[in-house]
């Protein structure tokens, strides 16, 4: 299911040069690596945390909708 944060771009710095290559929370979410726009150097992405923490808002976020329409 998309989510409102899925079209949002993050700056992903590259572990060899400090280069940044963005890329959506959405694209994040289906690629474990990624490989940097500026060297070509390919890594693995280590964001267990950073989408636990997406899919606790969005859970937040499906909430407010769910009591706003209540109301």
């Amino acid at each position: 299911m998309k989510s409102v944060f899925d079209e949002q771009t993050l700056s992903i710095p590259c572990p060899r040069r400090s280069k940044e290559t963005k890329k959506k929370i959405g694209w994040l979410k289906r690629n474990r690596e990624m490989t940097c726009a500026a060297c070509g150097e390919t890594f693995g992405l280590d964001s267990k945390e950073f989408l636990a923490e997406i899919a606790k808002a969005e859970r937040a976020i499906e909430d407010l909708m769910k009591n706003i329409s209540r109301i």
